[in-house]
């Protein structure tokens, strides 16, 4: 029901504008888009930097706990 509600709403915006009774919208107009601030960008890649660390941290300390332990069981 939503989507019908909506394409009718679109073509009654293309409708009146086709007739000249309002002016088309510029959906690439600059003052439309939304900017995200240095802090929310340097952030966001911190915490995705941080969770590669921890994985490869975890993944190397498991590898040499496991061939540490095979080093013990070999003695």
């Amino acid at each position: 029901m939503k989507k019908a509600y909506f394409v009718g709403y679109m073509v009654n915006r293309v409708l009146v504008a086709s007739l000249g009774r309002a002016t088309e919208d510029d959906r690439d107009y600059y003052g439309k888009k939304r900017l995200d601030m240095a802090g929310t960008l340097l952030s966001t890649l911190f915490r995705q930097l941080f969770r590669n660390f921890i994985e490869d941290a975890k993944k190397y300390l498991k590898r040499d706990l496991y061939s540490n332990k095979k080093e013990m069981d070999c003695r």
